[in-house]
């Protein structure tokens, strides 16, 4: 296998094999550095960072999912660490797995507005900031530290769009009209009756 074959680019590992024509050429050029395996079935070239490789591999393959959860809430700077597997929102009738090494799909009705962020360099899905202060709910069984210093941030470096803040909470039911008084409550513009 030349070097020049493998460009700039992030690959599956079946489209490797039709490329290079065995897995065997694919364990070769990882052990030569030439490749980078990003997780089960996944690779990019060499001059790739593998955190960008890792959310170009969702712009490829993925390209209906929105990232969502823990890897929305870090992306917007309201939770501090990036979660070992990238958080993503599916179709329900998608056919992708539901955990990978890299990726954790979450099959669900409650797709809303989109809008495009930068992940690393790759403008991909995700949802308005109004809607994933709200993903901390999958993070807590119940409402606690977390969600407190995720409002704390989400309150002190951002306007509140109480419509929008409204309409997202009623998609999370109960849980959602917790949050939000939650909010509310942390947010000092707000006049409590």
């Amino acid at each position: 296998m030349i070097k020049s074959q493998i460009k700039t680019n992030v690959y599956s590992s079946k489209e490797l094999v039709k490329k290079l024509g065995s897995q065997t050429a694919i364990a070769r050029l990882c052990k030569s550095d030439q490749l980078i395996k990003i997780g089960r079935g996944y690779y990019c070239s060499q001059d790739i960072n593998t955190a960008k490789a890792t959310f170009l591999i969702i712009e490829k393959y993925f390209n209906n999912a929105v990232v969502s959860g823990a890897s929305a809430l870090f992306n917007y700077q309201m939770i501090d660490s990036m979660p070992d597997q990238i958080d993503l929102d599916v179709a329900r009738e998608s056919k992708y797995r539901l955990h990978t090494d890299i990726f954790s799909f979450h099959r669900t009705t409650k797709i809303t507005k989109t809008v495009k962020q930068d992940f690393y360099g790759v403008e991909l899905k995700t949802y308005p900031i109004e809607r994933v202060v709200f993903e901390v709910l999958r993070l807590e069984k119940n409402i606690g530290e977390l969600a407190r210093s995720v409002i704390k941030k989400f309150v002190a470096n951002h306007s509140l769009d109480r419509k929008k803040l409204e309409t997202v909470s009623k998609v999370f039911g109960t849980k959602g009209a917790q949050l939000l008084n939650l909010i509310y409550l942390f947010d000092e513009s707000t006049e409590i009756y």
